[in-house]
């Protein structure tokens, strides 16, 4: 009793042994395949936030190079007033049309706002110094700004945003040249950090596909390991069994019998288990095994349901009897060496069908090895997630297809661009002509329709074959890529394109619409230029109204840069050697006669003694770094000026001014060192307009508080209103020189000037007639009651100050 007794405990230690080890494999299995999942689901954000950055970093990149893009103002593109610096924010076209230059920044955050609404993936810019409040960063964003300026190249990170959860990329926003001329005046220099643009992908779908799938391993690994479990137990209990059946054979020898009854039933038993373990591997899965060669002999269900192959058409064939032809040979050489080597090859491998449809699957190849540790087979398990790659095809073709026309967009003409190996290139630009009238007198229902149509004539004009080269990259722009590189073929193509078009009328429901286009074409070896040098084409076309226009290395802005640079050199060296200064202009009290006040107005030397105006240099200051270093020379040096003179003097800050905390905080300190604030009068240069009162205000309650007071400049034009004057609580209001000029030849000039006077007089508002040109325009101005002058009829402004009227 006491030897089975030793035997039997033997027996269940070695059960729970084995027990555990089987579990201890299965929780493995299913924690590796779980760890696989969220890679994927993982793996799958990263791609689609990687390529919607892509896009949106292409689309800024683009409208960067070329400065912005003019649009008709609406309520929802305003002129920007943070571009109005700019001298040509605002133009009109030849026929009369108004529009505004709205910058990269501005664009790219309306398609990132259009782009969420369409896919539920959010965009977003924010930066270190902002105008908009809309550009402030979050406490994630601000920590990832940090870093990028410590060297780092991207940021990203699982977020909850609104009760959503979000995989959040963020890059840096890198000054560059492009990008001075709306931004210059904000102080970053060209490659340093000023700001972040992210995209933020909604987890929930990814998650539930994940979670799906890991439920379903789960049931099937809990079979196995159940199923596993059980024939442990039947093993166990049959070596038990079979222990005691010895034992009592060495006392019974007619127990052999016996002995061969259990025999065979352990043997059957086992058939059994290993019967179940087969089962359940072969659920869900496609298993195969093949000899030596690689030739298959053993397939599954699944495998023959998957494939359409039934086991007579596979058995004894090799696999690549379901190669597809998508698959680089290498890959197959890889799996070949891995198994060979006696190691498990895994990967994912795109298979063909019998009917030559595809499915995906994740595949294990692993070698089985005899007790000489000699290959003696290999077996192949299959995952299919054809479906998931599928959704991933699907994902990766929206954010390149143009959801109008279901053409190739920007974002794949600039793929396509980089991925062609071919070593010249042409491109060629379709524009609508007065596409924006059609817009405003249809509406946006029929425009979409005219893109529509256009775009299937586009297709019959190159062939439906080759709909992969057509494009739409934004609004009623087209593009074709022509990998020959030949402008001749697409001249041929572009003149049957233009005739097409302006053939027959573009049929929109009811409406027939007549229809012109402008195309531009260039060839470039040079990949990068394509883009740019296209749309220089087509600014060019449509600059000169030719239906046509061939790149060629003529078309330059070479000249316009040249003299920027020069003018930009002239100020910086202007500045260094101190050569900026005020000159001052009197102002006259058209009741006494006196010179009660002064205008400082910069003014720049050149080396020679020669004064520049403002006029040439004042725009270049303000798209470098350079325009808050002028105002606060002016500041300086007029405080300095005016020190120990009872008069009042003005110093002009536009809204960029007065937005820049530091040049506020250099304004505070020179009040508080010289102790004449109630002789500085503040000019806010009304023309650029104000979009963030409650900073301008506050600004004003700042500087009133320490005794200064306001003028509000060149009233009667721009941005100019009643309200806007009422809220600025402003002490004087200079009347725009334009009107006063010609108050003695235009009515309307003259009856606008007598509204504002008779305004601001009930308002107790000092008023200040500017461009005072002589004795008649003096004396109209004392006949309206306007309380001061400014002009070249009392004095123009010198380095001096002149103290009464010559």
């Amino acid at each position: 009793m006491l030897k089975f007794s030793k035997i039997t405990k033997s027996i269940f230690l070695f059960t729970l042994i084995v027990l555990f080890v089987w579990s201890a494999i299965v929780s493995a299995l299913v924690y590796n395949n779980i760890l696989i999942e969220k890679e994927i689901t993982n793996k799958t954000l990263v791609n689609i936030a990687r390529s919607s950055f892509n896009k949106d970093l292409a689309y800024r990149k683009w409208a960067s190079s070329h400065g912005g893009v003019y649009v008709t103002p609406t309520a929802k593109t305003p002129p920007s007033p943070w571009m109005a610096h700019i001298e040509d924010r605002d133009i009109v076209t030849t026929d009369g049309k108004k529009l505004t230059l709205m910058n990269p920044a501005y664009m790219l955050r309306e398609m990132m706002q259009d782009y969420s609404k369409l896919y539920g993936i959010k965009g977003r810019i924010v930066g270190k110094v902002y105008l908009n409040e809309n550009n402030k960063a979050n406490a994630w964003e601000s920590a990832a700004i940090d870093s990028f300026d410590k060297g780092s190249k991207e940021s990203m990170e699982i977020i909850t945003e609104d009760g959503k959860e979000y995989l959040k990329l963020m890059q840096p926003m890198i000054m560059s040249q492009e990008c001075q001329k709306c931004h210059g005046h904000l102080n970053f220099k060209n490659g340093s950090v000023r700001g972040g643009v992210s995209v933020s992908v909604p987890t929930k779908k990814f998650k539930e596909y994940e979670a799906t799938t890991i439920e379903h391993m789960l049931y099937t690994y809990f079979t196995i390991w159940l199923l596993g479990t059980i024939s442990i137990f039947i093993m166990s209990s049959t070596i038990s069994y079979h222990l005691k059946r010895r034992e009592n054979d060495v006392q019974k020898i007619s127990s052999t019998n016996i002995t061969l009854v259990n025999t065979t039933k352990e043997l059957s038993d086992n058939l059994a288990f290993y019967k179940s373990f087969q089962k359940a591997t072969d659920k869900g899965n496609l298993v195969s095994k093949s000899d030596l060669k690689g030739n298959i002999t053993y397939v599954n269900d699944n495998f023959c349901n998957v494939t359409g192959y039934n086991r007579e058409e596979l058995i004894g064939n090799p696999h690549n009897i379901i190669r597809h032809s998508d698959t680089p040979r290498e890959t197959f050489k890889d799996l070949w060496r891995t198994i060979q080597s006696k190691n498990t090859w895994k990967g994912t491998l795109k298979n063909r069908k019998k009917n030559g449809d595809y499915y995906w699957v994740e595949i294990t190849v692993s070698p089985i090895l005899s007790d000489s540790n000699e290959i003696i087979e290999y077996v192949a398990i299959r995952h299919d997630i054809t479906e998931l790659v599928k959704k991933r095809i699907e994902i990766e073709k929206s954010a390149q297809t143009d959801k109008l026309t279901g053409v190739g967009n920007r974002f794949k003409l600039i793929n396509d661009i980089d991925n062609n190996t071919t070593q010249t290139l042409a491109l060629m630009l379709i524009n609508i002509d007065t596409f924006s009238e059609i817009n405003d007198f249809y509406g946006h229902h029929y425009g979409d329709l005219v893109i529509s149509e256009l775009a299937t004539r586009l297709t019959n004009c190159i062939g439906s074959e080759n709909i992969e080269k057509l494009y739409r990259l934004h609004g009623d722009v087209f593009a074709i890529l022509n990998d020959l590189g030949d402008t001749n073929a697409c001249s041929k193509i572009a003149n049957t394109i233009i005739n097409d078009v302006s053939s027959a009328d573009f049929k929109a429901e009811n409406e027939e619409i007549p229809l012109q286009v402008t195309i531009a074409i260039t060839s470039e070896q040079n990949r990068l230029n394509l883009l740019p040098t296209a749309d220089m084409a087509m600014k060019i076309a449509r600059k000169e109204q030719k239906n046509l226009v061939i790149y060629d290395e003529s078309m330059t802005l070479d000249k316009e840069y040249a003299n920027n640079i020069k003018w930009s050199k002239i100020l910086k060296d202007a500045i260094k050697d101190d050569r900026l200064t005020p000159f001052y202009q009197p102002i006259v009290n058209n009741a006494t006669g006196k010179f009660e006040k002064y205008e400082s107005l910069v003014r720049l030397i050149e080396k020679d003694g020669k004064v520049i105006s403002p006029y040439f240099f004042l725009d270049i200051a303000k798209r470098t770094k350079n325009y808050i270093s002028l105002t606060k020379i002016v500041i300086s040096k007029s405080f300095e000026m005016f020190k120990d003179k009872d008069v009042e003097f003005s110093i002009n800050l536009t809204i960029q001014d007065i937005m820049n905390e530091d040049l506020q905080e250099f304004l505070f300190t020179k009040l508080e060192e010289y102790k004449i604030a109630k002789r500085v009068v503040l000019e806010i240069v009304e023309s650029e307009g104000i979009e963030n009162f409650d900073k301008v205000l506050k600004f004003i309650h700042n500087v009133k508080d320490r005794g200064c007071k306001v003028a509000i400049d060149d009233f009667g034009t721009g941005y100019s209103n009643f309200e806007y004057l009422i809220q600025l609580k402003a002490d004087y209001i200079k009347i725009d020189g334009s009107m006063i000029k010609n108050l003695d030849t235009d009515s309307d000039a003259r009856a606008v000037v007598s509204t504002i006077v008779e305004f601001a007089k009930k308002m107790h508002i000092k008023t200040i007639a500017e461009f005072v040109k002589d004795e008649k325009i003096a004396a109209i101005v004392k006949e309206m009651h306007i309380d001061y002058s400014q002009g070249y009829y009392y004095g123009e402004p010198k380095a001096e100050l002149k103290l009464e009227k010559q």
